[in-house]
C-alpha cells in the first residue's frame, strides 16, 4: 500500500497556460481596411532544450554557448587562479552568474538527472494576422448595404511575436 507524501508534488513544467486570450481589431477608412489578430498566452512553463544541450556541452559532442564559454560559474582559489571543488580555499568568482558551473565531464549535475536550468516561461504575444486590403469595386444594395464587388489585399501571418523566452518560437505550429 502506498503512503501520501504530506506535501504535494509541484510539477517543474507546465505547457498549459494559465490564460489564454484573443484580439480582433478591423478598421475602415474610405476604400481601405485592415484587419489585425492578436493572440497571447500567458503562465506555461516550456523546456529549452537548444538551451540544455549548448550549456551542458559534456554531454552532447561539446558543442559550447558563448554564454556559457564567458558567464559560467567558474572555481577560483585564494590567489584568484581556477581550481575544482577538492581545494580548501575554493571559492566561485562570479557568485550571481545565472549559467551552471562548466565541467569537463557527464555526471549526475549536468546529464543525468533533471534540473530546472532549462525552464522558462513561455509567456508571449503574437500577431497572427495583419491584412490591409482596398475594395475596387462596391454594389449599393438596398439604403446602406453594400456589397463587394472585387477587392485587393495583401496579408502577412505571424508577423511578430513578443516574448521573454531563449527557447524556439512558442507555439510555432498553431
Amino acid at each position: 500500500m502506498m503512503e501520501r507524501s504530506p506535501t504535494p508534488i509541484v510539477p517543474l513544467w507546465k505547457p498549459q497556460s494559465q490564460f489564454t486570450a484573443g484580439l480582433n481589431i478591423g478598421l475602415n477608412y474610405k476604400h481601405f481596411d485592415l484587419f489585425m489578430l492578436l493572440y497571447t498566452s500567458v503562465g506555461n512553463k516550456v523546456l529549452n532544450g537548444v538551451k540544455g544541450s549548448t550549456d551542458f556541452p559534456q554531454a552532447f559532442g561539446n558543442a559550447m554557448s558563448v554564454r556559457v564559454a564567458t558567464q559560467s560559474a567558474r572555481l577560483v582559489n585564494s590567489s584568484a587562479s581556477a581550481t575544482n571543488i577538492n581545494d580548501q580555499t575554493a571559492r566561485v568568482a562570479n557568485p550571481g552568474t545565472m549559467v551552471p558551473m562548466l565541467e569537463q565531464s557527464a555526471n549526475f549535475s549536468n546529464s543525468t538527472a533533471f534540473n530546472s536550468y532549462t525552464m522558462e516561461s513561455g509567456s508571449f504575444l503574437r500577431c497572427r494576422t495583419l491584412t490591409l486590403g482596398y475594395y475596387l469595386r462596391q454594389r449599393k444594395l438596398y439604403g446602406r448595404f453594400t456589397s463587394i464587388v472585387s477587392r485587393a489585399y495583401a496579408q502577412v501571418l505571424n508577423l511578430f511575436t513578443i516574448t521573454n523566452t531563449t527557447a524556439r518560437i512558442p507555439r510555432s505550429s498553431q
